[in-house]
């Protein structure tokens, strides 16, 4: 065993937990035929499952966001008025001295 440690974990204990890719043989065979150092990214990026999955990203991040600026007009007009009451309540007690 290796005594070098990342994150808390023994490079034993890693390699265990690193994902395992089962590709079909089909698969295996087309990915054997590409030539060296051909990239795959670019066929990747148009399969329909990513399409897909942008689409559905974008839609939950749009929404997401719209939620976050809701909640931030919340606190921002909460802050004006309580910071307006402050400071009346401020000069009131400042006049009666």
């Amino acid at each position: 065993m290796s005594g070098s440690r990342l994150f808390g974990m023994s490079q034993v204990t890693r390699a265990c937990h690193e994902p395992t890719i089962i590709m079909p043989d089909s698969e295996k065979s087309r990915a054997s035929e590409q030539a060296p150092g051909a990239d795959s990214s670019e066929e990747a990026a148009d399969s329909p499952m990513w399409a897909l999955y942008v689409l559905e990203a974008e839609k939950y991040d749009k929404s997401l966001v719209e939620s976050w600026k809701s909640d931030m007009e919340g606190i921002l007009i909460f802050a004006g008025l309580f910071s307006a009451s402050q400071q009346l309540l401020f000069i009131s007690k400042s006049a009666q001295r």
